[in-house]
């Protein structure tokens, strides 16, 4: 968000609010077993607004479509959805992204914010995995 967010301001858009939602699909990290949830949702309303969602990976696009939904439910003018990763081998629901930075191949990802399990997150380069860390 920070990379994304810098960018931003550097083409002009400087006045932007940032609202986080948390989801959750993968329970186990790595295994899809139910329907996406909201853990946390955003705490600004997006009435009358232009939201971009943004994700780390557009994986089965049931996350993303479900936000985008409820975001349009609550009132936004424009939503338009922007993924770092595009998997279009893993979509089982009819979603695209407006902007992707990469498409590729079924491969699970780790770093620059994506996880497994909650860990990796902090690596600073996006790596193949999945990885098993110990526990420390």
């Amino acid at each position: 968000m920070d990379d994304l967010t810098s960018e931003l301001h550097r083409q002009g858009l400087t006045d932007l609010q940032i609202s986080f939602i948390t989801m959750k699909s993968y329970p186990d990290g790595t295994k899809a077993k139910y329907e996406p949830q909201i853990v946390q949702d955003m705490d600004i309303s997006p009435e009358g607004r232009q939201v971009l969602l943004v994700d780390d990976v557009l994986d089965t696009g049931k996350s993303l479509q479900v936000i985008h939904k409820l975001i349009k439910s609550r009132g936004a003018g424009r939503v338009e959805a922007l993924a770092l990763v595009d998997k279009p081998e893993r979509r089982q629901v009819d979603f695209k992204a407006d902007y992707v930075g990469f498409t590729i191949p079924n491969i699970w990802l780790q770093g620059y914010g994506m996880d497994t399990g909650e860990i990796g997150r902090g690596e600073p380069n996006i790596i193949v995995g999945p990885f098993s860390y110990p526990l420390l």
